[in-house]
């Protein structure tokens, strides 16, 4: 079903099963262009965008590896294996985008322990809790915001220090 020729499927294929359109697609195999593999001499690497695909459509379903190998034609732990370099890539890659305030310095993160310790919660450097807040969505995206109980939200996820 799920090839690494998808877009040739067209655009609403394409984001039902990645989960993205095939323009932010390309947007996100450059942005983790170092995944690439390289050709041995014993066999030929999968192409990175079919690792981009493996690695989304594993993020974007419920499937299993064992699915997954089957539709993109490869083994389970070689989904396994490319799921973690890819999550670790898109870290890698983007964390200074997003995370900002990291790395921080010893004495910051011992001033954040003591808060926490003083609140009853030792060793704990934050607190960490989401909700779904209820949205209303386009017929078209409707499936990617309905969740386990019944309604469309979109997740907030949220992690605060002792403050």
């Amino acid at each position: 079903m799920v090839k690494e020729d998808a877009q040739n499927n067209g655009e609403d294929f394409f984001k039902e099963n990645f989960r993205m359109f095939p323009h932010t697609f390309d947007l996100l195999c450059d942005k983790v262009k170092h995944m690439q593999k390289l050709d041995s001499n014993f066999r030929k690497c999968i192409p990175l965008r079919k690792r981009v695909a493996i690695a989304m459509y594993a993020l974007g379903s419920s499937a299993e590896y064992r699915t997954i190998a089957n539709m993109f034609g490869v083994g389970k732990s070689t989904v396994c294996q490319i799921l973690l370099d890819f999550c670790n890539e898109v870290w890698r890659v983007m964390k200074k985008d997003f995370l900002n305030t990291y790395p921080i310095s010893e004495e910051q993160l011992k001033e954040r322990i003591a808060g926490f310790e003083k609140l009853g919660f030792p060793q704990c450097y934050g607190a960490i809790d989401g909700c779904h807040i209820e949205v209303r969505p386009n017929a078209d995206d409707a499936v990617d915001y309905h969740n386990y109980k019944g309604w469309y939200s979109t997740v907030l996820l949220a992690l605060v220090d002792y403050r």
